[in-house]
């Protein structure tokens, strides 16, 4: 992380909100999931995304509380930097798969302007977004997503 007085960042943990029949934890929706449900019923595809952007949401806001930073808004937006590391239950998965799903709900969730979004983030576009860097691991006990936003002020 390079070091800026005009920078902060926030850690955020994100725990897996999906299990296997079998109640063991899996990672999080992914791509093929997401596509899955569009097809089998317009309305699940919906009602899928919103229940993962939430669970984003939530655990964003949490963080965002405790290390005491404000949603950005139109006159305080930024410049910002995402690193996620997604922790995966097992390697059946494509890596494309996991980052589309994955990065799709956490930066929905972190966004201002996202209907459920936190502000963590103004935008996802690449006007406000500069870099997004995203890593994978492999942990059958816990998968989880690990996210560091850095807000770079007065570029």
């Amino acid at each position: 992380m390079p070091r800026d007085s005009n920078a902060e960042s926030l850690h955020v943990w994100i725990p897996t909100n999906r299990y296997y029949d079998n109640g063991n934890p899996a990672g999080m929706d992914g791509l093929n999931e997401i596509i899955d449900s569009n097809r089998r019923d317009k309305n699940m595809g919906a009602r899928i995304e919103k229940e993962n952007v939430e669970w984003c949401a939530w655990h964003i806001r949490q963080a965002m509380a405790h290390a005491g930073w404000k949603p950005l808004t139109k006159d305080t937006a930024c410049e910002c930097i995402v690193y996620m590391r997604i922790v995966e239950a097992n390697r059946r998965r494509d890596v494309s798969n996991v980052y589309a799903g994955t990065a799709k709900y956490v930066l929905d969730a972190c966004t201002a302007r996202h209907a459920l979004g936190v502000g963590a983030i103004y935008d996802d576009s690449v006007r406000w977004l500069s870099t997004f860097v995203q890593k994978i691991a492999v942990d059958p006990r816990e998968p989880d997503i690990d996210l560091t936003i850095i807000r770079y002020y007065g570029r």
